[in-house]
């Protein structure tokens, strides 16, 4: 469930740092893309996405009801919404980066970032992270326009090692959270299948 308790303002979550080197326009126009998705802006998928857009990545296999294993349509932006304010709301500050990015055509590739700190106490089932503790996770993202739209989006995050880090190095701990993430997304399936999800702000 997510955390009543607000991000704090130093957090860049929806507001990605750009550190990679002379991004183009293909770029700028995905990461606001995806920065809007986040923060749940009135009207983004008909702005940003167009109407056969799909999404795919680990996750979206382990929640989705395609064969393909894939998120399709509006509501795989709300899904979106949805999983990263899950992630999110666990930490008290998370700083979203563009670390590197590549553009050929009408494809973006890039790498982003994402450093959490503050944590509020647990995580996937890990419990009394220390407060001091700071993580990072990387996730490669490839984005396919169409006349000025994204319609396809796959995604790669590092996952493992981020648990991994969270626990503090103990493995057995973080393969015990890994699952405790997929019954997170078991959860998250049948909330779908009923035509249930978090409300978007």
């Amino acid at each position: 469930m997510v955390s009543e308790k607000p991000i704090k303002e130093n957090s860049t979550v929806g507001k990605t740092i750009v550190k990679a080197k002379n991004i183009g326009s293909l770029t700028r126009f995905v990461l606001d893309a995806w920065d809007n998705a986040y923060n749940g802006t009135p009207g983004v998928f008909q702005k940003y996405f167009t109407p056969d857009f799909k999404m795919t990545g680990p996750e979206t296999k382990m929640v989705s009801q395609e064969p393909d294993g894939s998120l399709r349509g509006k509501p795989s932006i709300q899904s979106y919404h949805d999983m990263n304010h899950g992630d999110a709301q666990a930490w008290g500050k998370v700083v979203s980066e563009c670390v590197w990015s590549l553009e050929a055509d009408n494809t973006v590739v890039r790498i982003m970032r994402w450093t959490s700190s503050k944590p509020r106490g647990s995580y996937a089932g890990l419990e009394n992270i220390p407060k001091d503790r700071v993580v990072t996770i990387n996730g490669v993202f490839i984005d396919k326009l169409r006349n000025g739209k994204i319609y396809d989006m796959f995604w790669a995050y590092d996952t493992m090692s981020f648990l991994v880090d969270i626990a503090g190095g103990d493995m057995k701990a973080a393969g015990k959270a890994l699952g405790k993430m997929g019954e997170m997304m078991e959860a998250v399936k049948k909330a779908q299948a009923e035509g249930k999800t978090m409300p978007m702000p």
